[in-house]
């Protein structure tokens, strides 16, 4: 029994912030929660980090093209 309920409890979804997952997690409190957040690593494991964790080495860059949606986010975040 003790088996069954562990198993339903992994397959439970929860919601929760960025912000909020960051404090429990590792007990720190973002200074910018309203930020967006970086997409990392392979994009089917959907990986999001705040930019104030991030550290962006010289001479990285990205090269995949955004989506349609991702150009018309950063250019109304832009023009604010």
């Amino acid at each position: 029994m003790f088996l069954i309920g562990f198993l339903l409890l992994l397959l439970q979804t929860v919601e929760c912030t960025v912000a909020k997952y960051f404090l429990d997690k590792y007990k720190m409190k973002l200074r910018f929660p309203h930020l967006p957040c970086l997409q990392v690593g392979q994009e089917h494991k959907h990986t999001y980090l705040p930019l104030e964790v991030c550290n962006i080495v010289q001479g990285q860059r990205c090269i995949k093209k955004l989506t349609d949606m991702q150009t018309s986010t950063m250019i109304k975040a832009t023009a604010r």
